[in-house]
């Protein structure tokens, strides 16, 4: 992984050290029923009290990341669709370059912020929710989005099958029929203007369904592993990588191997003998191919991304402990 330009560090200090009490704060919601590809905003009409509570934890938010910063325990690296960043890093990406522009148009709606429709707590919108943001406004300048995944589970009435509350000023209990929306204190990622940080990867490919467009560039780099290396079974293996999102991320990795296009069997045969790999390369028509073994189903994926370093690459030969999968 790079570290991100000075330029986006910046950006990150300045978002980071803003006075949040300056900032008009508002909490949208954001639904995505599975056949549509652009969510639906709605704001919360919320009373000054709860503004007050979201403004504390963006608050609390950044004023620990900035520390964290300050003490070199935080750092900012180039967002990458197969990297893994270790706790202490966020990621950064560039909303106006492909394919993350997708998530601009995706909430592009925010920059209406109050010409949303307010939330009305209805069936089809809470059904499938699926973030919601706190939406700062500084007196000057862009607005800064912070973004949280959400669903369905997060209301009350929806987590527990019977819910009670103490009546007030009473020691009587009596059951919570209107829903509950819980909130938390955690990011998952937050931006301004063109720049995303995106601390939670996972949710973050939720929020923006980010994972099809992983899914879409797992295909394209079988493809292109099916022209230049024979696997005789070769439908089975790109089954069993499109089925698992690890294997997706691996398979983006290889893509990026500049000796992908000159590997040839023979190369291969070596480092499968060497490092006794459960790959067994067999003949079909006269011409050697690699067979995938489905009890082994990480072995060419390792092979390929060169996790056994041999003479194709160094003249070394061991196995890259950063790269190890179950």
């Amino acid at each position: 992984m790079t570290l991100a330009r000075d330029e986006h560090l910046h950006t990150l200090q300045e978002i980071l050290t803003l006075d949040v009490n300056t900032c008009t704060v508002e909490v949208c919601i954001a639904t995505l029923p599975p056949d549509e590809t652009m969510p639906e905003f709605q704001r919360l009409r919320l009373a000054e009290s709860l503004k007050k509570d979201f403004r504390n934890i963006i608050s609390t938010f950044i004023v620990e990341s900035y520390k964290e910063l300050q003490l070199h325990n935080l750092q900012l690296v180039d967002f990458e669709v197969a990297s893994k960043p270790a706790r202490y890093q966020i990621e950064h990406l560039d909303l106006a370059k492909q394919p993350y522009d997708n998530v601009t148009e995706q909430v592009q709606p925010l920059s209406r912020l109050y010409g949303l429709d307010i939330f009305k707590e209805e069936a089809p919108f809470t059904t499938h929710m699926r973030f919601y943001v706190i939406v700062l406004q500084p007196p000057h300048g862009q607005p800064i989005y912070f973004y949280r995944h959400y669903s369905a589970k997060k209301m009350l009435r929806e987590a527990a099958p019977l819910a009670i509350a103490r009546i007030l000023g009473t020691d009587e209990f009596e059951e919570i029929t209107t829903p509950v929306f819980l909130f938390d204190e955690h990011v998952d990622c937050f931006s301004r203007g063109t720049s995303m940080f995106v601390m939670a990867k996972n949710h973050f490919y939720y929020m923006f369904r980010i994972l099809d467009e992983l899914i879409e560039s797992a295909r394209d780099i079988l493809t292109r592993i099916h022209s230049r290396v024979p696997i005789e079974n070769f439908d089975s293996f790109a089954s069993s990588c499109m089925k698992n999102k690890m294997k997706m991320e691996k398979l983006t990795s290889i893509a990026k191997r500049p000796y992908l296009d000159r590997l040839t069997v023979a190369d291969m045969k070596s480092v499968i003998q060497r490092h006794r790999l459960h790959i067994r390369v067999i003949k079909v028509d006269g011409q050697d191919m690699l067979h995938f073994d489905r009890n082994h189903p990480w072995d060419i994926l390792k092979l390929l991304d060169d996790d056994y370093l041999t003479s194709i690459m160094t003249g070394q030969s061991y196995e890259v402990d950063a790269k190890r999968n179950p």
